[in-house]
């Protein structure tokens, strides 16, 4: 993947880039993408807000990305959705140590920056060679995947991502 910048697109990247670190306080800056998506996919919010809480216990900042419409979580510390351009958002994610992502337009945006490690949470869905970007022409390149491996997988999938519940949380 690729996506084209300008010359004055670097200029107001670096300018963020800069903003972020700043708001971070020299803790760990992780992203998250708490897409809103297909419901086969998406991650409930509480499980958003659980990892969040971890990875403050673990002296990390947290920011948001996605577009508007995607799941708001309450307790992280930067909410970027819908703020910055796409072209942008590989380029920001230069300063993150690694960011979360379910399978979405996010996890694709995210692997065009080669380097960044992503944390790809599966719902159980679809097997990684269909979810996993190549990166430095390998599938799944700085990518660890976390699988959802209940015995009853396809039962419990169903019970756990339902419209229902998801509709519940906004």
């Amino acid at each position: 993947y690729e996506l084209d910048v300008l010359q004055e697109d670097l200029i107001l990247i670096n300018t963020i880039q800069k903003q972020i670190k700043e708001l971070s306080g020299n803790k760990k800056i992780i992203a998250i993408a708490p897409a809103y998506t297909m419901y086969s996919r998406i991650w409930q919010n509480s499980y958003w807000e659980k990892l969040v809480d971890y990875l403050h216990q673990d002296n990390s900042f947290v920011v948001s990305f996605g577009i508007k419409e995607d799941l708001h979580i309450s307790n992280i510390d930067f909410d970027a959705r819908g703020i910055y351009p796409v072209r942008y958002i590989p380029h920001i994610l230069n300063v993150f140590d690694f960011i979360f992502v379910i399978h979405s337009g996010m996890l694709h945006i995210a692997g065009i920056n080669q380097n960044i490690p992503i944390i790809l949470i599966s719902s159980g869905q679809w097997p990684p060679e269909i979810e996993m970007p190549f990166r430095y022409g390998k599938l799944g390149y700085n990518i660890t995947h976390i699988r959802h491996n209940c015995s009853m997988q396809k039962q419990c999938f169903e019970n756990h991502i339902t419209e229902k519940s998801i509709i519940k949380q906004q």
